[in-house]
């Protein structure tokens, strides 16, 4: 099938390395393209069946897809109640953000799957209104729920598999690493090879990971001051967490909570 390559250079309407597009009832393109950039769809309301790379996808309410460079899809049919949004992104931002979750880009691939009920709350927000000062904070939660559910289809170990739903309660990433290998099993250095393997992360970084993720979610779902999110986190100081949230979502805890 014939195809047309759209470049992130040509789209662009000023000098950024993302182009956010928010679709409601209009119709969505039926040319058959590449892009030489990533894109993530996410969808909140409505259904679409869209081709990709010669395959036919039945996209439902909640469900997301990942595009990278390369990949080539149209939409062919839509609902008249579509609710859609499109996150564009140049590679070299995609590396700097996957870089920040110890993820080796050559890892992200096309992907699609459902969002669960948190996942779609976390999106949610960006949907109703979305400006480019959070873009980055959108790209972190969308490689975030990459990562999340690619996990679930690879056979990991039961006992790691718990420890590291347990990991991501307060009272255990308060305490760290030790915690995460007491709840394994595991020695230490184990617990680093089965994650390596399984999570494409050391237990530093998943632990640092879900520990921005909770100080997110406490920053916009409830009143809890920034010092005690801090602390009940395991961060050593305020500045040392203000310093290590800003790195990973362009933005600093008390504008997250703003937003």
């Amino acid at each position: 099938m014939e195809y047309t390559e759209y470049k992130f250079d040509r789209m662009r309407y000023k000098k950024s390395d993302y182009i956010f597009q928010r679709i409601e009832g209009r119709k969505l393109s039926d040319v058959y393209h590449s892009h030489d950039f990533y894109e993530w769809i996410v969808i909140y309301e409505g259904e679409v069946v869209q081709i990709v790379n010669d395959k036919t996808y039945n996209m439902k309410k909640n469900s997301y897809m990942v595009l990278c460079p390369g990949d080539k899809h149209k939409f062919v049919s839509q609902t008249d109640d579509i609710k859609i949004c499109f996150l564009s992104v140049r590679e070299r931002e995609i590396k700097t953000v996957a870089d920040l979750f110890g993820m080796d880009l050559t890892s992200l691939s096309f992907f699609c799957s459902e969002m669960d009920l948190k996942q779609k709350r976390l999106l949610y927000d960006f949907f109703l209104s979305s400006y480019e000062g959070e873009y980055k904070l959108l790209l972190s939660t969308l490689i975030k729920i990459y990562t999340d559910n690619s996990a679930k289809i690879v056979n990991i170990p039961e006992s790691l598999k718990y420890a590291a739903k347990e990991m991501l309660k307060n009272e255990n990433l308060c305490i760290g690493i030790k915690r995460f290998s007491e709840l394994s099993g595991y020695s230490i250095s184990h617990l680093r090879r089965l994650m390596k393997k399984y999570y494409n992360l050391t237990p530093h970084e998943y632990i640092k990971n879900a520990r921005l993720e909770s100080a997110y979610n406490m920053l916009i779902s409830t009143q809890v001051c920034i010092e005690e999110i801090s602390e009940c986190l395991g961060y050593e100081s305020v500045s040392h967490f203000n310093k290590i949230f800003s790195e990973k979502y362009g933005i600093t805890p008390a504008k997250a909570r703003k937003y």
